[in-house]
């Protein structure tokens, strides 16, 4: 059986540069390109951070908001007119709540204003004298004692205020160094809407370009990898949207009745909105809720309580709520999303944070089709595969 001879110049390659050919075969040489172009990309993906996350946050918004729209395209209405009504659906829905909302936020706010004072005696007669009595160090009792104390050492007070607040502050320079940096900031603004619009329209037709890209004898498997991703992008984005509003309503609950908590009802909303991203909710509210628990009461009964809150919030989530709305369709480790997350946020800031877990059931995807031929091949197998034409002769 003679061997098929190989062109070593290539089709596009004179003869001159045919060596490369042969450079090429080497899998250490396609190695070291793989991972210098995975570099690349990423740090060309970084320089354009800012395009990129008015795309990401759009893209994500068109993939809530597609099945809605299918919905009602099925009902006759037209894709654009269902987009416009959608738009001021939800904008009446938005302000309804805002209008419900508010009333309770401002009573919550005017309370724990009208609270500050006493505050403040509970702090000069329990947390003072326990600070003075176990570090021996005085510390002032009233508001001029303690203008006078930070005149006294205002230099000392400049330098941690400027070390707290120089990353902020950097971050903010970064931003608004520039008149152009401003106008960009604000651009994203305006353009997420509108092309979070246009996508919408036209995200039909974008899959069957990009189907079309593939080659006809692909088509079937693409067809089936493109649906996978996309039930896994869309099954996390509305179920972690339906999980959020349940964590909020128990949050807020458990916060401002159970532990008693002045802004409990806040404090509850705004951890069940960071629940966006997985596990971020319970970080950013357990702090401020515990504060709020040793300010109002002053014990670690209401603490406790507080961590209670938080705790029973976690353990329906993952044992009743997640698994209802989303069931195990995504199939990633808790573990994996973690990670996920802490790359998202390394690499893209918050936006990664959001477009994290979506990107990992991307990968988890493609990582499932790619086991499949490996199991399937002859080096996993210890044999020739046979296809079932010369199974059949």
């Amino acid at each position: 059986m003679t061997q098929p001879v190989i062109d070593r110049k290539g089709p596009f390659l004179p003869a001159s540069l045919g060596f490369l050919v042969e450079i090429w075969q080497i899998k250490w040489v396609r190695l070291a390109a793989l991972i210098a172009s995975v570099y690349a990309l990423v740090h060309v993906l970084g320089s354009i951070s800012l395009i990129l996350n008015v795309l990401v946050i759009s893209l994500l918004l068109a993939y809530l908001f597609d099945p809605i729209i299918d919905r009602m395209e099925k009902l006759g209405m037209r894709r654009v007119f269902a987009i416009v009504l959608l738009i001021f659906g939800g904008l009446f829905a938005l302000a309804l709540v805002v209008l419900l909302l508010i009333p309770t936020v401002a009573n919550s706010v005017s309370d724990f204003i009208d609270k500050v004072p006493g505050y403040v005696d509970s702090f000069n007669s329990t947390f003072v004298p326990w600070v003075e009595n176990n570090f021996g160090v005085h510390m002032p009792r009233t508001f001029e004692q303690w203008i006078g104390e930070f005149t006294k050492n205002s230099g000392a007070f400049a330098d941690i205020g400027r070390r707290i607040t120089q990353p902020a502050v950097k971050a903010l320079q970064n931003a608004f160094s520039s008149l152009a940096g401003f106008i960009n900031i604000l651009l994203a603004v305006v353009i997420v809407p509108v092309a979070w619009f246009y996508l919408l329209r036209d995200i039909d037709s974008i899959k069957v370009r990009l189907l079309n890209l593939v080659p006809p004898r692909w088509h079937e498997e693409a067809t089936d990898v493109f649906g996978e991703i996309n039930r896994s992008i869309a099954n996390f984005l509305r179920g972690q949207l339906t999980v959020c509003a349940i964590l909020g309503v128990i949050y807020a609950i458990g916060l401002q009745f159970v532990a008693d908590l002045p802004l409990g009802f806040v404090v509850g909303l705004f951890a069940g909105a960071a629940c966006i991203v997985p596990y971020l909710g319970p970080i950013l509210g357990i702090g401020p809720a515990v504060i709020l628990a040793l300010v109002e009461h002053g014990d670690f009964t209401h603490v406790l309580l507080t961590a209670g809150v938080f705790a029973v919030g976690q353990f329906l989530e993952g044992n009743f709520i997640t698994p209802r709305v989303m069931g195990d369709k995504l199939g990633l480790h808790p573990v994996t999303v973690i990670f996920a997350i802490m790359i998202g946020g390394t690499w893209f800031g918050l936006v990664g944070m959001l477009a994290a877990v979506p990107a990992a059931a991307v990968v988890l995807v493609f990582g499932r089709r790619a086991l499949e031929i490996y199991m399937d091949s002859a080096f996993y197998i210890g044999r020739p595969v046979v296809s079932p034409s010369e199974q059949n002769e």
